[in-house]
């Protein structure tokens, strides 16, 4: 066992002295560099971006009831034509919603018979009691105004002829039986007249009473009516809704118009929930390049800027010509591998975009023409790793791997933001090793 061990420790020495005599080989074998110190200079070449090509109007479309994606027919890029399937659903609430139908259906025949009940029932019988009551006062006052003024006639007239008689018992005329006979009368005539004006004015008011009571109840009917009349309506839009959503989930989804799919948020199997988001649409093939420019950067780009759209091979054209239409006012913090940088979203509009597909990166060149100076080094100098960028710095006679910060990039030349003026970078990096020594030519 003891043996063993150390014969193990003794392969495992002899590998890491092999490697580390393999790696000093290699870091001691001189590459030929040539170097650039870093200098200031001009920059007027043309401003180069990486974009996104974006369609320019997007239209999601939603899901109304809430649903399991069975599959989908299309995937982002697609072209499809109006009434092109998109999605299948499965039908898996197709029994909740029949039941919620026949339910609905049940209340609708309810209001209608409530309906129906309103315009025969005891509210409609009490207004026509009320009407006929109206009818009958209204009957009443005229044959109380007519008999009072043939009451009143007659009481001035009785009253004129007892005052008559009055005079003439003075003059001893007649006696005076006949003389209170002829007052008595004309007393009951008038208090018969006071009595019809009573009654005129009880009958005018049971009148106005019943008028009231009449607009009070045809109140409560319209009221009544229009509330069942709103229910039912409601009722009959409930239908028409649950009806629209079995027909959506037993049909597949279909395109309103013809487009491009730009994105799709869902996958199959999915439960999605009413009013999510399944994909969107772009009509028609109308595309811009968003791309987001460095704080350092953007105040070289101004609105109405030409701009070439450099394509990798992926299109119809190998280039196409824009201009900057939009510039963000407020600047936004992208992050990426821990590193944060503020930026502003550039909109590029493109002159002729056919061949153009939605969600592909491009270059784009935005020419400047500017006297400012800056700390730049060759373009060919830079190692891109990802979001990083790396140089070899040249110390005494060996290359060291730096990461450096980038500002402004055009085709030929990048400004590093963190290296000081004077240090002396390898132009041709790919020929040299972390730590190798060099020997530079000039």
């Amino acid at each position: 066992m003891k043996n063993k061990l150390l014969l193990s420790i003794l392969l495992a020495a002899i590998a890491l002295g092999s490697y580390w005599i393999v790696s000093a080989g290699n870091r001691s074998q001189k590459a030929t560099v040539k170097v650039e110190a870093l200098k200031s200079s001009n920059f007027d070449e043309n401003l180069v971006f990486q974009g996104v090509i974006s369609p320019k109007e997007n239209i999601p479309i939603y899901t109304d009831t809430p649903t399991v994606i069975k599959s989908i027919l299309v995937k982002e890029g697609s072209e499809v034509k109006k009434g092109e399937s998109l999605l299948e659903f499965n039908a898996t609430i197709k029994e909740d919603l029949e039941r919620e139908l026949e339910v609905v259906e049940l209340d609708i025949r309810s209001r209608k018979l409530q309906l129906n009940d309103l315009n025969s029932g005891s509210i409609k019988l009490e207004l026509d009691q009320r009407t006929l009551e109206r009818k009958t006062l209204e009957e009443d006052i005229k044959s109380l105004n007519r008999d009072i003024e043939l009451v009143s006639f007659e009481a001035k007239t009785l009253s004129d002829q007892a005052r008559i008689m009055e005079e003439l018992l003075k003059r001893k005329g007649i006696s005076s039986t006949e003389a209170n006979e002829a007052r008595a009368l004309a007393d009951r005539r008038k208090n018969e007249l006071e009595d019809l004006k009573t009654s005129l004015n009880l009958a005018k008011q049971r009148y106005d009473l019943s008028v009231v009571s009449y607009q009070r109840l045809k109140r409560e009917l319209l009221l009544n009516q229009n509330n069942i009349n709103g229910e039912y309506q409601k009722l009959l839009l409930q239908k028409s809704d649950i009806k629209r959503k079995l027909a959506e989930i037993t049909e597949p989804l279909k395109t309103p118009f013809d487009g491009i799919v730009t994105e799709v948020t869902v996958t199959e199997g999915d439960a999605v929930a009413q009013g999510a988001k399944l994909l969107s649409l772009s009509p028609g093939k109308e595309f811009l390049v968003k791309l987001d420019v460095p704080l350092s950067q953007s105040k070289w780009i101004k609105l109405g800027q030409k701009a070439l759209i450099v394509t990798n091979g992926n299109f119809e054209k190998s280039s196409y010509s824009g201009e900057v239409t939009d510039i963000a006012k407020i600047a936004k913090i992208k992050e990426n591998q821990g590193i944060r940088r503020r930026v502003l979203e550039i909109e590029i509009s493109v002159e002729d975009p056919e061949g153009m597909k939605p969600g592909y990166t491009t270059n784009v060149e935005l020419s400047i023409n500017h006297q400012d100076k800056v700390n730049a080094i060759s373009s060919f100098s830079v190692i891109e790793e990802g979001e990083l960028n790396y140089v070899y710095v040249l110390e005494g006679e060996v290359a060291n791997k730096t990461r450096v910060d980038l500002g402004i990039k055009t085709l030929s030349k990048y400004e590093v933001l963190n290296l000081p003026l004077g240090t002396e970078i390898i132009v041709n990096p790919f020929k040299v090793k972390d730590g190798q020594k060099v020997t530079v030519i000039k």
